[in-house]
């Protein structure tokens, strides 16, 4: 190049980088960001007030924009460099930035600082949205339709509370935490809150951070169709306590950053968050970052009085009912897989029976058993011991296979119990193999 480097006397009057059409920046010798003009703080969407003093290293730990502004080593040794990089927080492009760094040194050749200037190339910066093939919006207002609040409303006292809270939460542009026992329709209603929401048309990101590995998990979040895409309208964390701690971090610097036109955060959990942060597996900003606004949803023990109207929704389209002597065996049922076991009930069901009406008789055993009827309050407030402790079971050999990633002598090993005893009960809950990893899912 036959550029020079500028000398720290050249930048004591800022005056041509405040003019600059350029974005253009400015590095300590330490590599971090001690200035930046007004054209580079309209790329990033962010004030130098917020990024003063920011690490600027190729290290995992610093934030995006601090990775991509960081100087490669021949800039370090003293020479003018161009490095071509996507724009921060994604990992490929385009569009890319095509960063231009001029290092200044003193009279003992020590480094003094680094400047940068960027050149956006491939399109621009930074959320763009757009226009959408016409089938792909009709296809997402047709969403739109099946997944309305009327899906939430019934007769029961929590399905109301349900449906009003999804409608508030879905008016409002905040982080929002689904709190539900497994299997109780967390990501249903959060698909509702999002398609009856202002970024409807924008697409729907279900994350699994119990199934997907940390690298998957990062490329989903933070690549092209993550947190920073401009076709994302809504990102759902799948059993959000299992997302790992350091992800949870640069979520939660994501959240410091976000701009009106970003994503909305969904977070699912299985129990309270509290909990989760009070054993040390969930970091408190992570917790508080997506849970702006809470909503509950109730298992399906206290929403019995809907479960012709959930019957009808489910086996919408097959031409099937259910009759009155098969809707009292579901009401004398504790649902100890919610809505979930409800649909896989009503769906083998339906295919197991000729006729238009599915009786009892085309109900699994444990919903042809005959219990004692009792009144809904008991159903709400009692505990039968047999089936708690069982479920409880289940969960526990569920969650241990999946936090050892199906690993069965390392379950066992977490549960304190031999890799024999884990077979056997396993067979005895009816946990196949493999089948952890689809009953996991929410």
């Amino acid at each position: 190049m036959s550029q020079s480097p500028p000398s720290p006397e050249s930048f004591s009057s800022r005056a041509f980088l405040e003019r600059a059409a350029d974005p253009a920046f400015l590095l300590n010798a330490k590599r971090r960001l001690r200035y930046a003009n007004p054209a580079f703080e309209k790329l990033v969407r962010q004030p130098l007030a917020d990024l003063y003093n920011l690490p600027c290293i190729r290290d995992r730990r610093v934030e995006p924009l601090g990775q991509t502004l960081a100087p490669p080593p021949e800039v370090l040794a003293g020479n003018i460099g161009v490095i071509r990089r996507p724009v921060p927080p994604s990992r490929v492009g385009p569009p890319w930035w095509d960063i231009a760094f001029f290092p200044f040194r003193g009279p003992d050749g020590s480094l003094l600082g680094v400047i940068g200037r960027i050149q956006v190339v491939g399109g621009e910066s930074g959320p763009r949205a757009r226009a959408l093939p016409d089938p792909v919006l009709q296809l997402r207002r047709k969403l739109g339709q099946r997944y309305s609040l009327s899906r939430l409303e019934g007769e029961s006292p929590a399905s109301r509370r349900l449906a009003s809270l999804a409608r508030l939460a879905s008016r409002l542009h905040v982080p929002i935490s689904l709190v539900g026992e497994p299997g109780s329709g967390k990501r249903f209603v959060a698909r509702i809150i999002h398609h009856q929401g202002p970024m409807a048309e924008r697409g729907f990101v279900s994350v699994d951070c119990a199934g997907l590995d940390p690298e998957s998990l990062e490329r989903l979040l933070f690549g092209e169709v993550g947190l920073d895409s401009a076709r994302t309208g809504c990102v759902y964390f799948r059993s959000a306590a299992d997302l790992p701690r350091d992800l949870q971090l640069r979520v939660v610097e994501w959240c410091q950053r976000r701009a009106s036109d970003t994503p909305r955060l969904v977070a699912g959990w299985h129990a309270d968050p509290a909990e989760s942060v009070r054993v040390g597996q969930t970091l408190p900003e992570f917790a508080e970052a997506v849970g702006l606004f809470r909503v509950d949803v109730p298992p399906l023990r206290d929403r019995l009085e809907d479960l012709p109207r959930l019957a009808g929704w489910v086996l919408e389209g097959t031409g099937k009912t259910v009759s009155e002597s098969a809707l009292a065996a579901f009401r004398r049922y504790a649902w100890p897989g919610n809505l979930r076991e409800l649909i896989a009930v009503l769906r083998t069901a339906a295919e197991r029976t000729s006729t238009e009406l599915i009786d009892v008789d085309h109900l699994p055993e444990p919903l042809r058993s005959p219990v004692v009827p009792v009144d809904r309050p008991m159903i709400q407030r009692s505990f039968p011991l047999k089936d708690t402790l069982r479920e409880m079971q289940r969960r526990l050999i569920l969650f241990a296979l999946r936090r050892a990633r199906g690993r069965k002598a390392e379950a066992a090993r977490l549960l304190d119990i031999s890799r024999s005893e884990l077979w056997r009960r396993m067979a005895e809950l009816g946990i196949s193999e493999d089948g952890w990893r689809g009953e996991m899912t929410e």
